[in-house]
Order: C-alpha cells, then structure tokens, then sequence
C-alpha cells in the first residue's frame, strides 16, 4: 500500500494524493480526523464536518490538535467549526 501512495503522490501530487485519500472506494484507510484534513485541503467543507464529527463520535484522539492543525484553517471562520470546539471541550 506504502507504494500506491507513493506512485499516486509522485505522478498527480499533494491534490492528487488527496482525492485518493477522500475516494470512496480507496483501499487506503485513513481515520475519520485524516479523511477531515484532506477533505478540507480540497475545499469540501461539508464533507470535512461530516467526519470531524464522526471522529469525536469515535473519541479520536486527534481532535486534540483542531485550534492549531492548519490544514483546517478554511474550516475555522464556520460555525460548525466552533460548536466542535466547544463540543471537544476547547475553552472559548
């Protein structure tokens, strides 16, 4: 698999690398706050929210880094953005 990604990254890209992450049918198995990241890189707000929200559904320790990850950075001024943050517990 480590060699798919790399191929994929190599021939198409960051952009590329992305949308193989996000695919529905990707045979790579990225955790829901991964899948977060990249689809927010991509501009997929929705999609990005969709699976923040099912990370803090499954308790995934990443979410710890939401207020400094600047992947999320196009996420930030939503206010789905700052009910997660409070619903994670981040002060305000």
């Amino acid at each position: 698999m480590k060699d798919k990604k790399a191929k994929t990254f190599a021939k198409s890209g960051r952009e590329g690398f992305l949308r193989l992450l996000t695919a529905e049918n990707s045979q790579l198995k990225p955790r829901n706050y991964a899948r977060a990241t990249a689809f927010a890189v991509l501009g997929k707000k929705d999609r990005a929210f969709a699976e923040l929200n099912a990370a803090f559904e499954t308790h995934d320790f990443s979410l710890t880094l939401l207020k400094i990850d600047p992947r999320l950075d196009s996420l930030r001024d939503d206010s789905r953005f700052q009910e997660l943050l409070r619903k994670v517990g981040f002060p305000p």
